[in-house]
């Protein structure tokens, strides 16, 4: 598994939930998204997009890759899931003080 450090509001309950899919899944690794909805609602605007069958979805910083063929481009399934603690990630100012909001239950 790799998560990305800037990612505040991950808990055990999010990752034990990634694990499980990848567990399920037939593909060798699994990256995780946001809908761009979820970003919009937040007043976020995210720096990578993806058009993923037709919805945009945004990278949240959680992959899941098999060891054992980690010399090779894996192919994946991206697990989307409207968590707004996968959709703050703090680069700038104004993440931090949307996360602490969050953080605060000023936002739900």
């Amino acid at each position: 598994m790799v998560i990305m450090a800037d990612l505040p509001l991950v808990t055990p309950e999010i990752i034990d939930q990634i694990i499980e899919v990848y567990e399920k899944r037939r593909e060798p690794a699994l990256s995780t998204h946001t809908p761009l909805s979820l970003h919009s609602r937040l007043g976020r605007r995210p720096d990578s997009l993806f058009n993923y069958r037709g919805q945009l979805i945004v990278p949240a910083g959680i992959n899941v890759l098999s060891g054992a063929e980690i010399d090779k481009e894996q192919e994946d399934f991206h697990l989307i899931l409207e968590r707004m603690e996968l959709a703050v990630n703090v680069n700038v100012p104004e993440d931090l003080m949307l996360c602490e909001k969050i953080m605060q239950g000023d936002i739900l």
